[in-house]
């Protein structure tokens, strides 16, 4: 099973580049060779649409090269494209990381909004106190928490 399925699939041909260019991805996700999908990922996003998985992947490989200023920016679109709690939790720790306070605490006051307009049928993916403890953890990072 693919980690990433990003690209769109436009013809057989096209299809097959696809799948192998995925599984390249993959396998430079799995060694932790972020500049090289940086590399890879910005070059496709340059000019042209692309899906909003390659965009997470992008977004992603920017926050573990400690990039937060770029994998914010990116994490934000998505987020308000699509609107959920996981595209907004992604936004959460990059913008700590990066010391925009009040906008990680609009980004939290979103989570917890879209949290409690859920109806009974649809799922939760991210329980409010999970999101609680990582913006903590969050906080803690950026130095903004102290012990007593």
């Amino acid at each position: 099973m693919n980690l990433f399925n990003f690209l769109p699939k436009k013809n057989k041909a096209v299809s097959n580049n696809n799948r192998q260019s995925v599984n390249e991805i993959n396998t430079l996700y799995s060694a932790k060779k972020y500049d090289e999908i940086i590399s890879r990922l910005s070059a496709l996003t340059d000019g042209e649409e692309v899906s909003l998985k390659t965009k997470r992947v992008l977004a992603l490989s920017y926050f573990y090269k400690e990039d937060y200023e770029n994998s914010v920016a990116i994490f934000m679109e998505i987020a308000q494209k699509k609107n959920d709690l996981e595209s907004w939790f992604n936004c959460l720790n990059p913008l700590l990381l990066s010391k925009k306070m009040q906008e990680a605490k609009d980004v939290f006051i979103t989570i917890l909004k879209i949290h409690k307009g859920l109806n009974a049928n649809q799922p939760r993916e991210l329980a409010v106190p999970f999101v609680r403890y990582y913006y903590a953890c969050g906080l803690n990072e950026a130095g903004y928490l102290t012990k007593h």
